[in-house]
């Protein structure tokens, strides 16, 4: 269990208080994760609330990202996700029961008729740094009659261009595209490479994306009129908005897609959507030949265009849930064997220390991309942002070493080769992390 302990360490060694975690045995206020892949993709909830609040970045109130979810039972439209009723004929569906584990958090509501279960995957997918290192995450929704009657479904979910780092004045461009996925794509029009705006990465892609099904409405226009269109008229009200861009603060356009799921007693299968916020290039980082360097997500590899890698991502959803299933119940028995809060707390830790890391290769001197130079970058998110501090990273090493040894030693590659160089390092001491405080990810080029 000795790994269980420092791993709580790695977590609360990051000063983020605001950050709780819920089992199903007690009830609590406070905020739970609900996407995390990245320091840069890093977003909560209100635990109590999840369909009556906005989610926000890591940061706060400050920096809300538009998220919503809305289901028609019967001609009547339930909330599970946002702060989507905006004063309209939408009732919020009653929380049942919520669980956070190591890789997921699920909530379960209950209607007039159905249940419905939201489960928000963010994988840990250590073993395989290809899929560690996609900037994705999965939603699915589920539906059951609890009368045992057929009933009409419709579906609707939304993001907004507020996920993105926002400038008083910035806009983003859109696209979407149809075929065996249907996605999302927006674009800040003035990203700046390498660069925070508030902690948020000003050089974003942001992705949403689904499997295409017979009768899909992809709409994109203002939040509200949305959420009344679908309200008031079901998919049959929703119209895709012409134009190429938007503002990202003020008032909220969503990008959405809805269903008609028809009359069901259940889902045959879990509805699934994707959410990525892509970065082109992770790190400038300088190693000891001197010669600064890009380092790009190790996903790029394998995958040439981001398209391809949502056709996987939504393709390999089973596996994912299957892979995040016995990961969470092998972290959990041991955990619970101390405590139902200590099993809570460990869940925490997991996502948080696996959310704080990007996965990196860089080219090699072919042009090709290096897959032997592997280095993992880890931010100290919500405290002083210094990349692979030492104390942190032997906190959390427990963890790696648990769940792939190899990660250890991919955090500790960047620490390592700098002080081989005595042209970035020439003090007498070890050094505490690879950058001072003041400077951000996007730029790692000394100790």
């Amino acid at each position: 269990m000795v790994f269980l302990v420092l791993l709580l360490l790695a977590a609360f060694a990051q000063v983020i208080p605001r950050y709780v975690c819920q089992s199903n045995e007690y009830p609590f206020s406070g905020t739970v994760p609900l996407a995390i892949r990245s320091p840069y993709f890093n977003t909560w909830i209100n635990a109590t609330g999840p369909n009556t609040n906005l989610p926000n970045f890591w940061t706060g109130s400050e920096t809300p990202c538009t998220w919503s979810g809305l289901v028609t039972i019967d001609g009547v439209t339930w909330s599970w996700l946002g702060a989507a009723n905006d004063g309209l004929n939408v009732h919020n569906a009653i929380i049942k029961s919520s669980t956070i584990t190591p890789t997921r958090t699920i909530y379960v509501y209950e209607t007039e008729s159905m249940d419905l279960t939201v489960t928000f995957l963010s994988p840990i997918e250590a073993s395989d740094p290809v899929k560690q290192s996609l900037p994705f995450i999965y939603l699915s929704f589920e539906a059951k009659a609890t009368d045992g009657n057929v009933h009409n479904v419709q579906l609707y979910s939304d993001v907004g261009a507020d996920w993105m780092a926002q400038s008083p004045y910035d806009s983003v461009r859109i696209w979407n595209s149809t075929g065996t996925n249907a996605f999302w794509k927006a674009t800040s029009k003035q990203m700046i490479p390498l660069a925070e705006i508030s902690n948020q990465a000003a050089d974003v892609m942001l992705y949403y994306a689904t499997q295409n099904v017979p009768g899909m409405v992809q709409r994109f226009g203002s939040d509200i009129e949305g959420h009344t269109l679908f309200s008031q008229s079901g998919l049959s009200g929703l119209s895709r908005t012409a134009t190429d861009q938007t503002a990202i603060a003020g008032n909220v356009d969503v990008f959405s897609m809805a269903f008609d799921l028809g009359n069901i007693r259940a889902t045959n299968a879990s509805i699934v959507w994707t959410l990525g916020l892509v970065r082109d290039s992770s790190v400038s980082y300088t190693p000891t030949s001197g010669e600064t360097q890009l380092r790009y997500p190790y996903y790029v590899s394998q995958f040439a265009h981001v398209e391809d890698a949502i056709n996987k991502i939504l393709g390999d959803f089973d596996s994912a849930a299957k892979s995040a299933i016995e990961l969470d119940e092998k972290l959990l028995n041991q955990s619970s064997a101390i405590s139902a809060q200590y099993m809570d707390l460990v869940s925490l830790a997991a996502r948080q220390t696996m959310g704080g890391t990007e996965l990196t290769i860089a080219l090699g001197s072919d042009g090709l991309w290096n897959i032997s130079d592997v280095k993992a970058f880890m931010k100290d998110v919500g405290s002083s942002g210094r990349i692979n501090p030492v104390e942190i990273l032997y906190a959390s090493f427990p963890f790696f070493l648990y769940i792939d040894p190899p990660y250890a030693g991919w955090l500790l590659a960047p620490l390592l080769e700098v002080q081989e160089s005595t042209s970035q390092w020439a003090e007498p001491y070890a050094a505490r992390d690879l950058v001072c405080p003041t400077q951000k990810l996007g730029d790692v080029s000394s100790g």
